[in-house]
């Protein structure tokens, strides 16, 4: 049995998350700024009120050695540039009071939610360097939102660095939706192409994060996409990236695997790093 702390448990991932833990027979304290609602609340859950960039709310843990963190945290950052700005500025330093609390204490685990945003892809003008695009591809982010994750995973690495026994792992989320109460329409937003490509249900997103805590991998830096089994497009893949862009940039890709028979709606997002290291495979199709 593990001892874990859920951060964000109060958003959409975080309580299906802890669901599974509990009947697995885990110990879980979720962490949030905000009380769950009582009919969303989770039965044998801790819960524990508090900001983590304020190290005086992280004293409310002490008391228990936690095994593995599940950051799931993702806060609505401001347009306004200078407001934005702060936030970015206070949101490093809450990753780094977190973190400096559980190493501190004894933990040696995190599993982190980061988003394939941190590509660049939630940007109109991105183009990948590569297709399928890897899960430690590098950022071309101009957003906010896609920053603020590029600047996790690389407080991630830092830390990997800093407390080379600590094993960490980084999941790059695609865009998450829930079969039970959305069907996918398969269009493309031809103002985030790439992002439209990278969807994937809520239960491979708990399935895959409750994989990563579970795995015995080497100490270090690990990072992942986490997108569904199949590409949600109307067209298959290879057509209709040659449809949308011209010929000098989809000559650059390696397209071979999406024109084989059975290849024609593969993930955009390459799942076999995932597959290899973690054993975990997306079983919700799009289609």
């Amino acid at each position: 049995m593990a001892t874990v702390l859920i951060t964000g448990i109060t958003g959409t991932v975080g309580p299906e998350i802890a669901k599974k833990l509990i009947q697995a027979g885990h110990a879980v304290t979720g962490f949030s700024r905000r009380k769950p609602l009582p009919e969303k609340a989770v039965p044998g859950v801790n819960y524990v009120q508090g900001n983590f960039a304020n190290p005086e709310d992280l004293k409310k843990l002490n008391g228990t050695k936690f095994d593995c963190l599940i950051h799931l945290v993702s806060l609505p950052i401001p347009q306004e540039q200078d407001a934005a700005v702060t936030f970015l500025s206070d949101n490093v330093a809450g990753h780094c009071h977190l973190f400096n609390y559980l190493f501190n204490n004894g933990c040696t685990k995190i599993v982190a939610a980061s988003s394939i945003g941190a590509s660049g892809c939630l940007d109109p003008d991105f183009i990948p360097d590569s297709i399928p695009i890897p899960p430690d591809h590098p950022t071309k982010a101009c957003s906010h939102y896609s920053f603020s994750k590029a600047m996790l995973e690389e407080i991630c690495r830092y830390y990997s660095r800093k407390k080379p026994d600590a094993d960490i792992i980084v999941l790059r989320y695609g865009g998450i939706y829930d079969r039970k109460t959305i069907t996918p329409s398969g269009n493309i937003d031809m103002q985030r192409i790439f992002c439209s490509f990278g969807i994937v249900d809520l239960d491979d997103v708990v399935n895959a994060t409750i994989a990563a805590m579970n795995a015995k991998l080497t100490p270090g830096y690990h990072q992942y996409n986490v997108v569904g089994p199949d590409a949600p497009c109307k067209l298959p893949v290879a057509e209709l990236l040659k449809t949308l862009f011209p010929e000098e940039i989809y000559q650059k890709w390696d397209l071979s695997r999406y024109q084989t028979p059975d290849g024609g709606f593969l993930p955009v997002f390459d799942m076999e790093p995932i597959r290899r290291d973690l054993g975990f495979v997306p079983q919700v199709k799009a289609k």
